[in-house]
């Protein structure tokens, strides 16, 4: 009997490990952004956890009997990245910014999500957890609560410049008082919050994104020299477009040169554009280079590429004006008639574009014009079409039975995320005067 006491004691006291030392941090001070601010926006891309297997995440029990338990790939990750991206969302909203991927946004997600400039990664490198469990003697689920501090290392870089522009530190503490069934998520949760706060109180990420100042830092990354040539263009260069006598003669029987007009535009994300000049002019949507200086440029076939400059842009109409940097050697850039007037309703188009992926590049789609209307919440005239588009094909060309340009892709909505063939399409005529573009 004696022994059997010896025996307990002796576990119980291996069970006794101590605490974990953990310390709160609380919220640090945001400087203020104004109504009016125009925020560049950003995207929470993803996250990981580099915490090394063996290191001590938690000290899990009550009443003095805890044990402890360590990183082994599956504890620290009771946070998913689709939970982190929406704390980060709501969290930088909060506080003034811009954030893509709004869960309210019910139309247009991938271009929604493509809106975004700077692309944000966090690294959780550290995760220090007290917790109580209590469960029930008979049945129940176990309930936990308890305090945690957590640290993330975070990354902006800039997806149009292809950069990492500023790395920093951040801590976060959190602590349930009351009994939950998903204590440990939620104080994880909680604790991210805080240090997504703190990352979006940084002086420095204020000033990138508020008032468009890089960080003093820099970081050696993958660059194209290209994008390191200095402004070459004007932006009040004066275009002319030289245009073409209107085709009649079906597209569907010379497609393969009709495809080399359309380019995909890659920037945080991708989109697609389409050549209206020979000294190399493109036009694609605001979004798709959003404030980016240039863009880079994938021709029909995917064998060439190049890098364009972004000259103007009117945000209003989603529109944008690019012009090649340098034509590749020995590539020949290829127009399109441009058709001034309005399609009349029935009428087959085209749409050209690079929808969901990149390797889609090249893709034609076939519908008709359903109907031209006024969107007075935008105050502006669009064409409505049944022809599919998908994410990718935002600044893509409408074509006419002949592959005559009438307009260019802009919106498309979807249900659920299915598309709905609820296309609408910027009318030619009105791209090129917003960005005073002249057609001869």
């Amino acid at each position: 009997m004696r022994f059997s006491w010896l025996f307990v004691f002796v576990f119980l006291l291996a069970a006794c490990t101590p605490q974990l030392s953990i310390k709160e941090h609380d919220l640090q001070d945001a400087k203020l952004i104004p109504e009016d601010a125009n925020p560049t926006p950003i995207g929470f891309r993803r996250l990981k956890y580099e915490i090394p297997t063996g290191t001590t995440v938690a000290s899990y029990g009550c009443n003095g009997l805890f044990r402890e338990i360590v990183e082994h790939g599956g504890f620290a990750k009771q946070m998913g990245g689709a939970d982190a991206k929406r704390v980060f969302g709501d969290t930088l909203r909060s506080q003034g910014y811009d954030v893509t991927g709004d869960p309210g946004f019910v139309f247009d997600e991938v271009e929604e999500e493509m809106r975004a400039v700077f692309s944000i990664g966090a690294r959780i490198t550290d995760i220090k957890m007290n917790i109580c469990a209590r469960r029930p003697w008979l049945y129940g689920l176990s309930k936990e609560r308890g305090a945690g501090e957590i640290t993330v290392i975070w990354t902006v870089f800039d997806m149009l410049n292809w950069k990492t522009v500023y790395k920093t530190t951040t801590q976060g503490y959190s602590k349930a008082n009351f009994y939950n069934m998903e204590g440990v998520p939620l104080v994880l949760e909680e604790a991210f919050a805080v240090a997504a706060h703190n990352f979006g109180a940084d002086p420095f990420v204020h000033d990138l994104l508020i008032n468009g100042k890089l960080p003093p830092q820099k970081y050696r990354t993958r660059v194209d020299p290209a994008e390191e040539t200095p402004g070459k263009y004007k932006a009040d260069e004066e275009v002319v477009i030289d245009n073409k006598t209107l085709s009649k003669e079906p597209a569907a029987k010379r497609f393969a040169p009709i495809l080399k007009t359309a380019v995909r535009v890659q920037t945080q994300g991708h989109g697609s554009g389409f050549f209206i000049t020979k000294e190399g002019h493109i036009l694609t949507n605001a979004h798709v280079v959003g404030y980016a200086d240039r863009a880079r440029i994938m021709m029909s076939g995917r064998r060439t590429k190049a890098i364009a400059e972004v000259l103007r842009v009117d945000r209003k109409r989603d529109v944008a004006l690019l012009k090649l940097i340098d034509i590749p050697e020995g590539y020949e850039i290829h127009t399109l008639p441009i058709r001034n007037d309005i399609p009349e309703i029935g009428e087959q188009l085209y749409a050209i574009g690079a929808p969901l992926g990149k390797n889609m590049q090249d893709t034609v789609t076939k519908g008709i014009m359903s109907r031209y209307f006024y969107d007075k919440r935008r105050k502006q005239h669009y064409l409505q079409s049944d022809v599919t588009v998908h994410g990718g094909n935002s600044g893509g060309p409408l074509l006419d039975e002949n592959g005559n340009i009438v307009g260019q892709a802009v919106l498309a909505r979807t249900d659920g995320g299915i598309a709905v063939e609820l296309n609408f399409f910027n009318p030619i005529k009105d791209v090129l005067k917003e960005l005073d573009i002249h057609l001869e």
